[in-house]
């Protein structure tokens, strides 16, 4: 076995190291929410149409802003009632996205 080496392993890591991004998560937090413009946020990671697997969270790439009674709303109420009274959430990461970098 000392000769054997899983090449699986290195992929692995370069697709964690893909998802998560504590840089970005912080420019996210600094943005107003992206339902009612207040702040201070907290960064939400999109949640249903198949953006995570159990027990883990979508990639940091896919957050966007939202203060602490929206958040909770979301999680309350579900995403798709969250979705019809707010918008799609795919819809509000490409619009964190685009005013982060343009």
């Amino acid at each position: 076995r000392g000769g054997l080496r899983r090449p699986w392993c290195g992929l692995w890591r370069n697709f964690w190291q893909m998802t998560k991004h504590q840089p970005h998560l912080r420019r996210v937090a600094e943005l107003p929410c992206c339902v009612c413009a207040t702040v201070p946020v907290e960064a939400h990671h999109l949640v249903g149409r198949n953006m995570k697997g159990m027990g883990t969270k979508s990639s940091d790439w896919f957050a966007i802003p939202l203060c602490f009674r929206h958040h909770r709303e979301l999680h309350d109420r579900g995403w798709r009632a969250w979705e019809q009274g707010h918008g799609s959430q795919l819809d509000h990461a490409s619009d964190t996205l685009r005013k982060l970098y343009g």
